[in-house]
């Protein structure tokens, strides 16, 4: 079963700037990641009391016994990586904003795995891991042994592993944590939002010739305001009739051709039947008689009698 330590806060906590180079690098060796880890408080004579908030104890990657600040919030220069509530009480864990490079923070990682390639025993590893790349050179920093230090000199690629903090605070802690701090102010250490890939920035191991890139935390975009929001709706509202306009006028145009269009259809078979009457096969008149050729026919006034011979019938020479 594991073990909560609390430990209550009253001001929010600022480490001094000298802390951001207090990394140790540990060989793969110990903990089977290739290349091996710059790691805070890798030995427990590492640990520098000084940039942590009182009783912090985490050594190494293996956050055992677990420590919560209640009431807590981040430490200055840190921001909340993630954020879970549980009735009233809000917890949260904070990871460091520096790093040497601006397009890559701090984020919260854990999981189970093996200690290191001679020991099969799965543990629960949790820390803030960001990664210091090779286009920074080399850098100076302690390297631990089994129980020692010496000076080394590395490069990156390297994971960065730092010390999580974790808090909890109700909103009536809130008004504990109104000072001031050189890094940001008690809204940002107890209200932030989680970052998902810790756009928090960050500085790693020092390097005396190599400049670090400072960077600002960027603030959230306010909400719209009450004249925005008018406009916006009225906008709709007049786009809303426009269409509604547009429509009508369509449906009416429509409606009005189609009638054109039957008016001129019935007009075109109107006509046809005109022509067709016009053009109708007409008979022959009839006649009370019909002429041969080479004679003629008297009409005798009576439709059944049989017609007179005009004159004698004269043979041909």
């Amino acid at each position: 079963m594991s073990t909560i330590t609390r430990t209550g806060l009253t001001t929010i906590f600022t480490p001094p700037p000298e802390c951001s180079s207090s990394w140790t690098y540990e060989q793969e060796f110990y903990n089977s990641v290739p290349g091996g880890l710059l790691l805070q408080n890798a030995l427990s004579v590492t640990v520098d009391a000084k940039c942590f908030p009182p009783g912090f104890g985490y050594i190494g990657r293996v956050p055992f016994p677990t420590e919560v600040y209640s009431p807590g919030a981040c430490p200055g220069g840190y921001a909340t990586a993630t954020l879970s509530f549980n009735g009233d009480t809000t917890l949260g864990v904070c990871c460091q904003r520096d790093n040497p490079d601006p397009n890559s923070g701090f984020s919260y990682t854990s999981l189970f795995s093996e200690k290191n390639q001679f020991n099969t025993t799965t543990v629960l590893f949790a820390g803030c891991t960001s990664i210091y790349s090779a286009e920074y050179g080399s850098t100076v920093v302690p390297a631990r042994d089994e129980q020692d230090l010496n000076i080394t000199t590395v490069s990156g690629p390297l994971i960065m592993w730092g010390q999580p903090i974790s808090i909890e605070f109700q909103q009536k802690d809130l008004t504990l944590f109104t000072t001031e701090s050189a890094t940001g102010t008690s809204s940002d250490a107890a209200t932030a939002q989680p970052s998902s890939t810790a756009s928090q920035s960050g500085r790693g191991p020092t390097d005396p010739g190599l400049p670090l890139p400072t960077t600002s935390p960027t603030s959230d975009p306010g909400s719209l305001s009450t004249g925005a929001k008018a406009g916006i709706g009225i906008a709709a509202a007049v786009c809303a009739v426009a269409t509604l306009l547009v429509v009508g006028f369509i449906l009416i145009r429509r409606c009005r051709m189609t009638k054109r269009l039957r008016a001129q259809a019935i007009a075109a078979d109107d006509d046809n039947v005109n022509n067709s009457n016009q053009w109708q096969r007409k008979e022959l008149d009839g006649s009370p008689y019909r002429g041969e050729l080479a004679g003629s026919m008297v009409d005798t006034g009576t439709k059944d009698a049989a017609p007179a011979r005009a004159s004698r019938r004269v043979e041909l020479e």
